[in-house]
């Protein structure tokens, strides 16, 4: 199996009530709870209320969880866009952002002033 997720990528993920999680199916990417973790891996099987899942980078299963752990489904990802995390949160970033608010704003002024 292909791996689907990676670690810069984000995802969408639709929440389930009751009825949704009895629509789950074996690879259907999840999202669920299990020790105050959230986890996001795929459904390896179900058995009623059982289900197995494993992450596409994992070599061995996780500990069965319960349809009531499930938070919810993917329904989208973006694929790499987290690294824009990287870019976004870099001093110069800020710097060059308020350096550049604030030309444009010297500039509206004096544009307004020579009208005047």
């Amino acid at each position: 199996m292909r791996e689907t997720l990676h670690e810069k990528d984000i995802i969408i993920v639709k929440i389930l009530d009751e009825a949704g999680k009895e629509k789950l199916e074996k690879n259907d990417i999840i999202l669920f709870k299990q020790d105050n973790n959230l986890i996001t891996h795929r459904i390896i099987s179900i058995e009623k209320n059982n289900i197995t899942t494993k992450g596409d980078a994992n070599n061995k299963e996780d500990q069965l969880i319960q349809k009531e752990d499930v938070i919810g489904k993917m329904v989208k990802v973006f694929l790499k866009i987290g690294v824009w995390e990287k870019v976004l949160v870099a001093p110069q970033v800020y710097i060059s952002i308020i350096v550049t608010i604030t030309l444009f704003g010297i500039t509206v002024i004096m544009e307004d002033k020579a009208r005047h």
